[in-house]
């Protein structure tokens, strides 16, 4: 967000003014702004009333067009992507978007949904986090067999074999996974089992 604020003075306004402005756009854009912790007093809305940027409806205040328009003016929004509030994924919502809806890709279509039990998915994961269970190991597990089915899928969808995501689940398929990586991962940086025989 670029401010310049010779362009705030132009305008008329104060540091307080400009403040107030562009907290409440930010409030009714859901922005994120360091403006937004401080609070104004009523004196400073009723001067923005009679300026006809905003307007008080029992003692709250909320932006007319004028103000909007100003704020705009005023505000390079280009970079917004940086200000707009991102909302907090939990673990099973990561899971929920990780785990794939159906078994289509590249050249594969659709033959079946992977997605089923969105309910019951959410009680089996957080049962598995409260007992310990960690949900970095579950998406790396859940992300290593997508790769690994997506990646066999030559003359037939080997992702449609992937298990819906409440058996998935319910299984613990992710602990067998795992076990497999580890399995790879002690081949690769172990020794060759060829090189003891004598």
């Amino acid at each position: 967000m670029i401010v310049d604020l010779r362009e705030i003075y132009l305008n008329n306004l104060n540091y307080y003014e400009f403040g107030a402005l562009l907290s409440l756009y930010c409030i009714e854009h859901n922005i994120e702004s360091d403006f937004q912790t401080i609070t104004f007093n009523q004196s400073l809305y009723t001067v923005l009333e009679g300026r006809k940027l905003i307007k008080l409806f029992n003692k709250k205040p909320f932006l007319r067009v004028k103000g909007k328009e100003l704020i705009e003016q005023l505000v390079n929004f280009k970079e917004k992507s940086k200000w707009t509030r991102k909302p907090v994924k939990t673990p099973f919502e990561e899971f929920w978007e990780t785990f794939p809806t159906s078994d289509s890709h590249g050249v594969f279509t659709k033959t079946r949904n992977l997605k089923s039990n969105k309910s019951g998915c959410k009680k089996k994961y957080e049962q598995y986090l409260n007992k310990g269970i960690k949900h970095e190991d579950i998406i790396k597990a859940l992300k290593y067999e997508i790769n690994e089915k997506k990646e066999k899928s030559i003359r037939d969808n080997k992702l449609s074999y992937l298990k819906n995501s409440y058996t998935w689940l319910n299984q613990k398929e992710f602990e067998i996974i795992l076990e497999s990586i580890e399995e790879n991962d002690n081949n690769k940086s172990g020794t060759d089992w060829t090189d003891t025989v004598v």
